[in-house]
C-alpha cells in the first residue's frame, strides 16, 4: 500500500525507488546512499545505523523517538509536510552523517552494556 505515496514521494523531491526482496541487499543500498526517504521502522533503522541521513514518514511516536536517539527528531515527517522542504534541511545538514556516527556509536556502547548486564544476570 506505499507504492503510491513512495511514487508521489520520489516525484517531490526527484529521486529513485527502491525495492528488493532480500532484507540483506535492501540495508546495504540503505547504507549506500547519500540520503534516504522511509516509511517503514526497519527501514530507518537500517539507514540510521549506517549513518545515512533519513526523512521518516509516518504517524507513530516511534519514528520521532527513534530519530532523537540518533540526535534529529527534526527528521520525522507526517502527511501534510512539505517534503521538498524536509529534504532540502537534510542536504543542508552538513554535520548529519557525523553526529549519526557519534550516536550510533554511542547507542552500541549502551546496548552492549544492557546485554553485558543481562548475561550477567541471567548466569
Amino acid at each position: 500500500n506505499d507504492r503510491a505515496l513512495a511514487k508521489k514521494i520520489s516525484t517531490a523531491v526527484d529521486c529513485k525507488i527502491f525495492e528488493h526482496s532480500d532484507p540483506l541487499v535492501l540495508k546495504k543500498v540503505l547504507g549506500d546512499a547519500q540520503v534516504a526517504v522511509a516509511s517503514r521502522f526497519h527501514a530507518i533503522v537500517g539507514a540510521l545505523s549506517q549513518a545515512t541521513p533519513v526523512i521518516a514518514y509516518g504517524w507513530s511516536h516511534k519514528y520521532e523517538e527513534l530519530l532523537s536517539d540518533f540526535g534529529h527528531p527534526q527528521w520525522a515527517v507526517q502527511p501534510g509536510t512539505d517534503l521538498s522542504s524536509a529534504a532540502d534541511g537534510l542536504w543542508r545538514d552538513e554535520d548529519a552523517r557525523s553526529v549519526l556516527l557519534e550516536r550510533g556509536a554511542d547507542l552500541r556502547e549502551q546496548n552492549a552494556r544492557m546485554w553485558a548486564e543481562v548475561v550477567q544476570t541471567l548466569t
